[in-house]
């Protein structure tokens, strides 16, 4: 019989070379060893093993920066509910508009007894549904826009107070940015940012914060 010195397969008599790892088959196997590879040779590191290390390590880094997602501001939601209720309210009123022309005759749509009836009861609900919705969008549009005016005020407010009291300077006077890169620094330095405005102005919603901050950093670290 034949064994693979690694993987301590036994072949029968004739092969020579182990399907699995592509060792020659010895007769006997040698004796164990602990903590020693059966062959005398060390094995080299798993590249698979290191590179996974790797991206573990980086992942880890990555969850602990603060993330800026995206922040869309009153005004914004403003204009995306007039757009969407407008297109709603259209769509919904001629829809609306077509179902009672066909339940009068005058569209040639021909549907008799209760398919008729069923079809234009499910069609009319659906396109009123469509109607109401755009309604409330417009309704929804006007909210936002007298919220936007209060949102640009404090705006206008943070951004003055920053221009007044924050210098690159004093941002990065207790920071330790030395060897940091240039990502690193920016983090560190908008934290630190973050931190002054939150303790002169409490209760900012926290996308605002991160936007108006996005829009201040260029004036104190022009690259």
């Amino acid at each position: 019989m034949a064994w693979c010195p690694k993987c301590k397969n036994e072949y029968v008599e004739g092969i020579t070379i182990c399907a699995d790892c592509g060792s020659e088959l010895v007769e006997t196997l040698p004796p164990e060893t602990d903590g020693a590879d059966v062959t005398g040779v060390m094995e080299e590191p798993d590249e698979n093993v290191c590179l996974s290390g790797t991206e573990d390590a980086e992942e880890e880094e990555t969850k602990a920066m603060p993330l800026r997602g995206a922040y869309k501001d009153n005004a914004q939601k403003a204009a995306d509910c007039k757009n969407s209720g407008y297109t709603l309210v259209g769509v919904g009123a001629l829809g609306l508009l077509a179902v009672g022309l066909s339940a009068a005759g005058v569209l040639p749509v021909r549907l008799g007894g209760s398919a008729a009836v069923l079809s234009h009861g499910v069609m009319g609900a659906m396109f009123l549904i469509f109607f109401i919705i755009g309604v409330r969008s417009m309704q929804s549009a006007g909210k936002y826009r007298k919220e936007a005016v209060t949102e640009s005020n404090l705006k206008e407010q943070i951004l003055h107070w920053c221009r007044d009291n924050l210098t690159a300077e004093k941002i990065e006077e207790p920071l330790v940015l030395e060897g940091l890169s240039e990502e690193e620094k920016y983090f560190r330095r908008t934290e630190r940012i973050r931190a002054l405005i939150s303790h002169s102005f409490i209760n900012i919603e926290e996308g605002f914060l991160d936007n108006l901050i996005d829009e201040f950093y260029p004036e104190l670290f022009k690259e």
